[in-house]
């Protein structure tokens, strides 16, 4: 008898786990998708609050249009900055996810393709997200994006 007990408790964690991995697993994206989005749009609210607010918070990338590489502090980012870019409408379309999740942090990879409406200029990445959960909320801690292909706009 008691043995039917452990499986059915076993068995009850199991699909607990699963489904609690599936609903930090689309936490994960939206956060991502949210932060990538509102920084296009100049919605410096929406995007800081996709950042955790600790020391180790930062940026880094490398641009392929400009050749630049560079490394920004995002414990207390310069949110006018956000705030008074230009809004761009840009197609933002990813592919090739890696996501591993463990407990109250997750790492994700991805590959991502920009087209900017206004001109059809594009640029091809690769980024990673380094997030934590932190009180029920995941965060973004880092950010890695590596473009590798920028092709100017013909519009």
């Amino acid at each position: 008898m008691n043995h039917k007990y452990t499986f059915l408790f076993a068995l009850v964690l199991a699909v607990s786990s699963a489904f609690g991995q599936v609903a930090d697993n689309d936490a994960i994206k939206a956060t991502v998708r949210r932060e990538t989005q509102s920084y296009f749009a100049a919605d410096a609210k929406t995007w800081r609050d996709c950042w955790a607010e600790l020391p180790e918070s930062n940026n880094l990338f490398y641009s392929e249009q400009s050749h630049k590489v560079g490394q920004t502090s995002m414990a207390k980012p310069d949110l006018d900055a956000v705030a008074n870019r230009k809004p761009s409408k840009m197609k933002i379309e990813t592919s090739n996810e890696l996501l591993r999740i463990n407990s109250s942090t997750a790492f994700l990879q991805y590959d991502q393709h920009l087209t900017r409406e206004a001109d059809g200029a594009q640029d091809f990445s690769h980024q990673t997200r380094y997030l934590e959960k932190i009180n029920g909320v995941w965060k973004i801690i880092h950010v890695g994006s590596v473009s590798y292909k920028y092709e100017a706009g013909t519009k």
